[in-house]
C-alpha cells in the first residue's frame, strides 16, 4: 500500500471514530443524574409538641371573710352574723401542666398550696361557758388545696414579652386547724377576769372557686419562658370550727361557725418548660 492510501485510510477511521462518539452522546441524557447521590436529610420528629410543665411561687395579699356562729345551749339557741375574720397574708406554691393550642389559645391544670393564720373578734355573744355575757376571739390556721382547670389567650409576642389574660374554675379544700377560742367572762368575774382558751375542731371541706388572671412572660429560650402575672381568686363559703360537748342524750352544747368564703388577691412568678 503506497504512502498516500495508508494516509487516507488513518484518517477516514479517526473520522468515522469522531462520528460515533458524538452520535453516542446524543444518545445519552445530558442531565443523567450521578451514579452515587447524597441520602435525603432526615427531618426528626417532634414528640409531644405543644405540652408544657409550669411552676410558680405566689404571695398572697391579707384578706377578709364574714362569719356566722351559733351558740346552743340545753335551754336555749343563739344565731350571729356579720363578725370578721381576717385572714393574714403569705405564700403559695403551685405546679401545673398544660398544652398549648396555637399561637394564642392554652390551657392548664395546676395544683396549689397555701397556709394563712387567721382569726378575729366574736362579738355580741349573749352566752359563754356559764351561760352569760362574755367577749370572745379565735385564732386558728388556714390550710388550702386547690385544684383549677385554667385556660388563657396570648396577646401576641413582641420582642419576646407575651402579655395574657386567662380564666378558671375548680375547687379548693379549706382546711381549719389549730382552732383556739379565748374568752373572759364579764359578769361572773368581771371584765378581763376569769378569762381561758378552748381548743376548738376545725372543719375541712371542699368548695367551688373560680380565678381570673393576667399577666406577661417573656421567652428565656425557645423552650423556657419567665411568667409574672396576677390572680383573683373567690371560694366560696363553708365550714370553719366548732366546740361541742354532749349533754344529754341527743341533746349537744357548743359553738358552731361558718364563713361566707373569701377572696384573695396574689402576685406570682414562675417557669414555663416546653416539651419537645
Amino acid at each position: 500500500m503506497t504512502t498516500l492510501n495508508t494516509t487516507l485510510l488513518a484518517g477516514a477511521l479517526i473520522l468515522a471514530a469522531g462520528v460515533g462518539t458524538a452520535r453516542a452522546a446524543d444518545i445519552l441524557p445530558v442531565d443523567m443524574p450521578p451514579i452515587y447521590s447524597e441520602a435525603p436529610e432526615l427531618v426528626p420528629v417532634e414528640v409531644g409538641n405543644g405540652w408544657y410543665l409550669r411552676g410558680d411561687v405566689g404571695y398572697d395579699f391579707e384578706s377578709e371573710t364574714r362569719r356566722n356562729h351559733s351558740i346552743n345551749l340545753p335551754l336555749t339557741s343563739q344565731e350571729y352574723d356579720g363578725n370578721d375574720i381576717t385572714i393574714d397574708d403569705g405564700y403559695g406554691f403551685s405546679v401545673g401542666a398544660g398544652y398549648q393550642f396555637t399561637d394564642f389559645l392554652r390551657g392548664d391544670v395546676t395544683g396549689r398550696y397555701a397556709k394563712a393564720d387567721v382569726g378575729g373578734e366574736l362579738q355580741n355573744l349573749a352566752y359563754c361557758v356559764w351561760a352569760e355575757p362574755c367577749d370572745a376571739s379565735d385564732d386558728a390556721e388556714m390550710t388550702r388545696w386547690e385544684v383549677m382547670a385554667n385556660a388563657y389567650v396570648d396577646l401576641g409576642t413582641i420582642s419576646g414579652f407575651t402579655p395574657y389574660v386567662g380564666a378558671g374554675a375548680g375547687a379548693v379544700q379549706v382546711d381549719y386547724e389549730n382552732a383556739t377560742i379565748n374568752y373572759c367572762d364579764n359578769q361572773l368575774f368581771g371584765h378581763g377576769v376569769g378569762c381561758a382558751s378552748i381548743n376548738a375542731e376545725g372543719e375541712k371541706d371542699w368548695r367551688f372557686a373560680y380565678s381570673l388572671m393576667a399577666g406577661v412572660s417573656y421567652d428565656v429560650s425557645s423552650a423556657l419562658k419567665l411568667d409574672v402575672g396576677y390572680r383573683f381568686l373567690d371560694v366560696d363559703g363553708g365550714g370553719a370550727y366548732r366546740i361541742g360537748s354532749p349533754l344529754l342524750d341527743g341533746v349537744n352544747m357548743g359553738l358552731n361557725t361558718e364563713d361566707d368564703g373569701f377572696k384573695l388577691h396574689t402576685v406570682q412568678a414562675g417557669l414555663r418548660y416546653s416539651l419537645f
